[in-house]
């Protein structure tokens, strides 16, 4: 296999050169005088000619990737041809978050099989955007979430998969996003599709910790709120320095997190009491810089008033 792969790339190395450079005539020309130049592997990844093309993104990638494409029959088994990563055409797109190669993908592809189709590492297209924070990706992906639904359902939908997408989600700051109300909606729906399918499962705090603890630090408020919902035990969640949700909150001036604790008195009092690893209290870590490493001493100023804040909001 690997000779015939080795072999593949000499023979197509103008082809793969072609594309690089986005030169769309040289490749019009290669595909028209060798009609297998499309379907061949011509990467040391076992890349085809629109992986290559797909991945690149750029506008005259793309004029490649529509040229490719329209040489090919509707739902042609090329469509689906994965590369040494298990990788569709569709999952290169939703890496790199090429939209423009996505939407050309999905009209050939009739009836939408690449949404669900899982790469080596059990990941569809929609779980990979996450991964790799493409936000826009993301929504234009979200209106066929009822297909991931159905691979969730299909596979059995891993305690693993799901904390895994809902951290992808958040690292994304795919929360923070208000551009319209269906995309909105979309992804509340999404996480309430999550927050099921992991209540179900009998050992929350070790499948709800790490999402809980990440969006409380990033300041993304619906998911704390919706997690406490599912598990209200959340809340006295801690990581390995023993930092609960209100140090992180105070830690990164995340304030409306702050806000959401500190209106539900039941807990902000006895949270108060807490010290980490290292005997700090809620207002030692006030007083810590916010973990940022690009911060400029000239913040100074500003930062004693955040810190003057803070210690109002926590001894109200």
């Amino acid at each position: 296999m690997f000779a015939f792969i080795a072999e593949q790339c000499e023979k197509y190395l103008s082809l793969y050169k072609a594309i690089l450079e986005g030169s769309l005539e040289t490749v019009q020309q290669i595909c028209h005088d060798n009609k297998e130049a499309l379907k061949a592997r011509i990467t040391v990844n076992w890349d085809t000619a629109l992986h290559v093309a797909v991945g690149i993104g750029t506008c005259k990638a793309n004029d490649i990737v529509k040229y490719l494409l329209d040489q090919m029959p509707i739902d042609d088994d090329l469509l689906v041809k994965k590369n040494k990563e298990g990788n569709t055409i569709l999952s290169v797109a939703a890496i790199v978050g090429n939209v423009r190669a996505a939407f050309m993908i999905l009209m050939k592809n009739k009836h939408k099989t690449l949404i669900q189709d899982s790469n080596n590492s059990k990941r569809i297209p929609l779980i990979e955007a996450a991964r790799h924070g493409q936000k826009k990706m993301i929504e234009f992906l979200l209106p066929f979430s009822n297909s991931y639904f159905d691979y969730a359902d299909l596979t059995g939908f891993s305690d693993d998969s799901g904390v895994s997408f809902l951290n992808s989600l958040i690292i994304a700051g795919f929360y923070e996003k208000r551009e319209t109300e269906s995309t909105h909606h979309q992804a509340l729906e999404l996480v309430k599709h999550l927050r099921m399918e992991i209540a179900k499962s009998s050992d929350h705090s070790s499948i709800l910790k790490g999402p809980f603890l990440l969006a409380a630090e990033l300041g993304v408020c619906e998911v704390v709120e919706k997690i406490m919902e599912t598990y209200p035990d959340a809340i006295w969640f801690t990581n390995e320095n023993n930092h609960n949700i209100l140090h992180l909150a105070v830690m990164n001036r995340q304030k409306k997190v702050l806000r959401l604790i500190c209106g539900r008195s039941g807990y902000k009092h006895m949270l108060l009491r807490s010290q980490d690893i290292d005997k700090n209290n809620i207002l030692h870590l006030a007083g810590k810089p916010k973990s940022q490493s690009n911060q400029l001493p000239s913040a100074a100023l500003d930062m004693q008033h955040e810190l003057q804040w803070f210690k109002v909001r926590l001894l109200m």
